[in-house]
C-alpha cells in the first residue's frame, strides 16, 4: 500500500510517499522538503532498497538526494536550474537490546559537485545515558577521488545535560591525517540557552596543537528563522611565551535564499 503525510516542525516542512511491503515495512519513501530557513531551496529525497533485520529494524537503505534551487534563474539561455545531486549509502547498522544505534556507516557518492569523489563515514562505539541521550560516539570520515585521500576521526565523549535535556558539557578529540601528530581538543565546559532552547551562551577550552585557549562566548543573536546572525565574545591564550594573552572577537554572518551563509565579517 501507499500513504501520503505531512510533517512540520518550526522551520522545515515535508511531504513523505511511503510504500509498504506485505508486512507492513516500508520498501520506499520519498520525501519533498523545503525550510523557511532557505526559502528558495527544494529537497528531494528518493530512498530505496531499504532492508530490515529479523527484528524489522533498518540496516541499510540507499538514497538519492536531489537539492534545487527554484528561484535561481539560470545564467544563459536554455540552461537549466542549479541542481545538486548525490547517493547515500546507508549500511552497517548495529544495535545494542534496548534497539539504540551502537554502529553504522554512511557513505557518498556520485555527488554533482564532486563526481569522482567519495566520502565514508563509520561511527561506531556509540553509547546512551540512562534517558536514551547519547553519551559518546565515536566517528571516522575517509574522502577518496583522484589523488584526494584525507582521513578525519572524532571521538566525542563526557556528554552531559541539565534538566531539559540540553547539552551543557562535551569533550572532542579530532584527528586529521593532512596534518599527522596533531591533535585538537575542544571541551565545552558550561552553556546557557534561552526559552525557545537555543544556546546563547557558552564556556569552552581548546587545544589545537600549540595553540591553547580558554574562549567564552557572551553573546549569540538568532534571526527570525533560527540562524545564528551574530556573536561576540573574548579568548585567554595560555601558550604564550608571554604569558596569559585576552583578546575578544565578534562576527556577523548573512545568509542567501537557500540558506547559506553568503556574507561573514569579523573582528
Amino acid at each position: 500500500g501507499t500513504l501520503v503525510g505531512r510533517l512540520e516542525t518550526t522551520s522545515l516542512s515535508t511531504t513523505i510517499t511511503l510504500e509498504f511491503n506485505s508486512l507492513g515495512q516500508a520498501v520506499a519513501r520519498d520525501a519533498i522538503s523545503t525550510d523557511s530557513s532557505a526559502p528558495d531551496k527544494l529537497t528531494t529525497d528518493q530512498v530505496r532498497d531499504i532492508r530490515y533485520d529479523d527484528q524489522g529494524r533498518t540496516v541499510a537503505s540507499v538514497t538519492t538526494r536531489t537539492e534545487q534551487n527554484v528561484k535561481a534563474q539560470p545564467s544563459a539561455p536554455g540552461a537549466k536550474p542549479e541542481v545538486h545531486t548525490s547517493v547515500i549509502t546507508l549500511s552497517n547498522v548495529q544495535f545494542n537490546t534496548l534497539g539504540q544505534v551502537t554502529a553504522r556507516t554512511t557513505t557518498i557518492t556520485k555527488d554533482s559537485a564532486a563526481p569522482d569523489k567519495i566520502t565514508t563515514t563509520r561511527e561506531y562505539g556509540l553509547k546512551y545515558d540512562d534517558q536514551g541521550r547519547a553519551s559518546e560516539s565515536h566517528s571516522e570520515t575517509t574522502e577518496r577521488g583522484g589523488n584526494l585521500f584525507k582521513s578525519v576521526t572524532s571521538d566525542r565523549i563526557t556528554i552531559r545535560y541539565n534538566s531539559l535535556g540540553q547539552v551543557i558539557a562535551e569533550k572532542t578529540i579530532t584527528r586529521d591525517s593532512a596534518s599527522p601528530g596533531k591533535v585538537s581538543i575542544r571541551e565545552l565546559l558550561a552553556a546557557t540557552y534561552d526559552d525557545q532552547g537555543r544556546r546563547i551562551g557558552s564556556n569552552s577550552r581548546v587545544s589545537d596543537g600549540p595553540n591553547a585557549f580558554i574562549e567564552t562566548i557572551n553573546s549569540i543573536v538568532y534571526d527570525g528563522m533560527g540562524r545564528v546572525t551574530a556573536q561576540a565574545g573574548e579568548r585567554t591564550y595560555s601558550a604564550s611565551e608571554e604569558g596569559l594573552q585576552y583578546s575578544k572577537f565578534s562576527s556577523t554572518t548573512q545568509y542567501d535564499g537557500q540558506g547559506r551563509a553568503g556574507r561573514e565579517t569579523s573582528q
